[in-house]
């Protein structure tokens, strides 16, 4: 018998769950590392692995393409759940374009891939901090600039 849990109640678990969601080998040691800061990650290869699991996490981490999807249709389906967890979008090639979309669709941050466990876990903390609040998650955010190039060696050289 599946026994459904009020949207409080996953605020109020004393462990964080993080989603974790891509064929990464990276998923085994950023579990072991972040067992140390209470949180418990789940891990799937796939979007459509990945779906029954959004309601019950914290946090969602997620790599920017997979086989049967993208990080853009699991934000989707994140967006369906209350309180929505944050995405976060891994990627090899996160370059300021991608950065870019991620945040005007919505996702929390972009990280590049190898992940930097300190980085990872100020991002992963900060993004539950603010799913821990009940201030919506992932809300389409203002449209975040490119830097033209010109700007970038004008600043530069200055």
């Amino acid at each position: 018998m599946t026994q459904t849990r009020s949207p409080r109640s996953r605020l109020q678990q004393s462990t964080r769950k993080l989603l974790a969601v891509g064929p990464g080998g990276y998923h085994r040691a950023i579990s072991e590392t972040l067992q140390t800061f209470a949180w418990l990650v789940e891990s799937t290869a796939t979007v459509a692995e990945a779906a029954p699991l959004v309601e019950q996490a914290s946090v969602i981490l997620i790599e920017a393409a997979l086989p049967d999807g993208t990080w853009r249709d699991l934000l989707s389906l994140s967006r369906q759940s209350e309180p929505a967890p944050p995405v976060i979008v891994v990627s090899r090639i996160a370059d300021e374009r991608l950065w870019a979309e991620v945040l005007n669709l919505g996702a929390y941050d972009l990280l590049p891939l190898p992940l930097e466990p300190g980085s990872l876990l100020r991002t992963l903390e900060s993004a539950y901090r603010e799913f821990a609040s009940g201030q919506p998650a992932n809300p389409p955010r203002r449209q975040v600039q490119k830097a033209h190039p010109d700007s970038v060696a004008a600043v530069a050289g200055s």
